[in-house]
């Protein structure tokens, strides 16, 4: 249905949705080939991409007096929409293994469905003087068993999708997946408000039960609904893109702060500095070069543990008693470095290893940070200062 809607309301509203979504597949084209699960979900995006602006009446013009098919462009926009229901569903049999083979028969069900709308398209009366069938020709049969075949399938595929969400939703621990789950559950829900009110019409019309709609607030209304809930679909998907671009901004402010860290220790110690070379795009050349600082850190600082004799890294701990390990950490590495510039003997026997956290690559940065810090730590600079070389043997 083309709704008759304020001047500004079609553009804003549908160019914010759309924008939203055209990010959602472009962030997603990297990762297509990585696994099943990833592809459904781009897929699943980019056939709602394709399909939404189909409900825009200059889209539809557009599209009509090109091809010279009336109406296609709505055909389109429908089978748009199932294709991206067959996507997801694809996700969920990889998920739900044991309702896989009642999710496979749902993706045919939709398939025979999409026979049907192209079958029954062809013999609906359709005239390019007068676009959306459903508006001039809306108690014809052919076009009411149409309309609500469409709008039953996407209701039970928006359903399904609700039952679907709604506990993995509150199985989520707090963070991006849970608020990415719950956009997705609101988006369905709204999806649901949209397909109650256009059977109301539809019905309500087809069957006579309605005479007369005030039209410019039911085409709102619907018109509304729909953008809403694509632009709750799109944002949920965003949700993973803004916590993987705070996340990028994150790593690129520590890999910096970690700069004066790292020519330090790799000046000592340059054999630890390994190969240069980054990956093809630039999120993956960043990524690579962090772990290789990661790396070329804590390689150095391992190396440089080795040239702290026993008696130093005893002393070292008797005067840190009760301080974070990082502080620890920070002294041994200066006792090394000084070691290492005196020509110290290394390594030692009862060389001590360098402590990693074992974890993530935010627990590592973190560790790592506070060992930046600890280093210049006026605690640390004096008991370095307090403790007295070994004399060599």
């Amino acid at each position: 249905m083309s709704p008759e809607l304020p001047v500004f309301t079609v553009p804003v509203v549908s160019a914010a949705a759309l924008a939203v979504l055209w990010l959602v597949v472009m962030t997603g084209l990297p990762r297509l080939l990585r696994s099943v699960p990833q592809r459904a979900v781009t897929a699943f995006f980019a056939f709602l991409l394709l399909s939404a602006p189909t409900s825009l009446p200059g889209v539809r013009r557009a599209v009509d007096s090109v091809t010279g098919v009336p109406d296609l462009t709505i055909l389109l926009g429908h089978l748009g929409t199932l294709l991206a229901f067959i996507a997801i569903l694809e996700l969920a049999a990889g998920v739900e293994a044991g309702r896989r083979v009642l999710l496979r028969r749902g993706q045919l069900a939709f398939t025979l469905v999409m026979t049907g709308l192209v079958t029954l398209f062809v013999f609906i009366p359709r005239r390019l003087d007068q676009p959306d069938f459903g508006l001039w020709q809306v108690r014809h049969p052919l076009v009411v068993t149409y309309q609500v075949l469409f709008q039953t399938c996407l209701g039970l595929g928006l359903s399904l999708a609700v039952a679907f969400l709604v506990p993995y939703w509150r199985k989520a621990r707090r963070g991006p997946l849970r608020k990415a789950l719950l956009l997705l559950w609101l988006s369905a829900a709204v999806g649901l408000l949209y397909v109650a009110s256009r059977m109301w019409y539809v019905v309500g019309h087809g069957f006579g039960f309605l005479h007369q709609v005030a039209r410019p607030v039911y085409g709102t209304v619907t018109f509304l609904l729909l953008w809403t809930a694509v632009a709750l679909a799109g944002s949920a998907a965003l949700v993973r893109v803004g916590y993987a671009v705070t996340r990028h901004v994150r790593h690129r402010i520590a890999y910096h702060r970690l700069g004066g860290l790292w020519r330090t220790l790799t000046e000592a110690v340059p054999g630890t500095v390994l190969d240069p070379r980054s990956g093809p795009f630039p999120a993956r050349a960043f990524r690579r070069r962090l772990y290789r600082r990661i790396i070329e850190i804590r390689d150095a600082q391992m190396e440089l543990t080795g040239y702290v004799a026993p008696e130093e890294h005893q002393a070292a701990e008797a005067a840190l008693r009760g301080r974070e390990a990082a502080v620890l950490d920070a002294c041994v590495l200066r006792l090394g470095l000084r070691s290492k510039d005196e020509g110290g003997a290394g390594p030692h026997e009862s060389r001590a290893g360098s402590r990693t956290t074992d974890g993530t690559v935010d627990d590592e940065l973190a560790d790592l940070l506070r060992l930046r810090l600890a280093m210049d730590d006026p605690e640390v600079v004096r008991t370095v200062a307090g403790i007295p070389a070994p004399r060599p043997s």
